[in-house]
């Protein structure tokens, strides 16, 4: 409104399914070294168990949960079996 030049609009990437939850355990995964298994609590009536390679997760935390089908750029998420254990 006051003319200052625009070089480029750029648009958000469509993102869905993507909930806060609460970290509220984790524990080294039994077949993996460099992974975790925590158990988080998206406001469902049963917790969810996923697996990450994120070093810096711990219980208490407060992150964003995709959900199974939630669209990122590039990627739709779905369940996986992850060294045996099912990530959510």
């Amino acid at each position: 409104m006051l003319g200052f030049p625009v070089e480029e609009i750029a648009r958000r990437p469509a993102i869905t399914h993507v909930v806060i939850g609460k970290v509220t355990g984790v524990e080294r995964h039994p077949n993996a070294d460099r992974l975790f298994v925590c158990t988080i609590d998206a406001g469902d009536a049963t917790p969810l168990t996923i697996a990450t390679a994120a070093t810096n997760v711990g219980a208490g935390q407060t992150v964003p949960v995709a959900r199974i089908g939630a669209r990122l750029p590039h990627l739709t998420i779905e369940r996986r079996t992850m060294r045996g254990v099912v990530s959510e």
